[in-house]
């Protein structure tokens, strides 16, 4: 299953001991050096996964957030929806380093920002490319205004 090979890379990165310089970290009051919070968006991926097991390892504050974006809702009729999937993998990973997790539906936004630009490209018989501006209006967006 994709939670065993995401468990399997992490153990994987993580294996070694890290060599942290705790020189710039500020100081707790107990004395152990603290690192800032880190929100983080988690995909239900390796990359992401693996990124957020690397940042708890190496003691920083993370929340992490899974985004709902496309039609998850307008599509369930059809059946599995493959966000379901992945949000489940996103529950078991934040579970597994001890992370909240929370899930933000920007469903309109991405409609509104993402899918209208596609529609529109491919109408006018040029070949769009939702993923750039799924990353600059949605995830360094909408998400980085919230």
């Amino acid at each position: 299953s994709m939670w065993t090979v995401i468990q399997s890379q992490i153990k994987g990165m993580l294996s070694g001991p890290t060599n942290q310089e705790t020189s710039s970290a500020e100081v707790k009051d107990d004395g152990a050096p603290s690192k800032p919070t880190v929100a983080m968006l988690l995909s239900g991926g390796v990359d992401s996964s693996v990124a957020l097991n690397l940042l708890v390892s190496q003691g920083y504050d993370v929340t992490a957030f899974y985004l709902k974006i496309w039609l998850e809702d307008e599509l369930s009729h059809l059946g599995q929806c493959p966000w379901e999937d992945d949000y489940a993998v996103c529950t078991q990973v934040c579970e597994h380093a001890g992370v909240p997790l929370e899930a933000i539906s920007l469903q309109r936004e991405y409609k509104e920002r993402v899918i209208s630009y596609t529609i529109d490209e491919a109408r006018k018989g040029r070949t769009p490319n939702p993923d750039i501006f799924c990353n600059s209006r949605i995830k360094f967006g909408c998400f980085y205004d919230a």
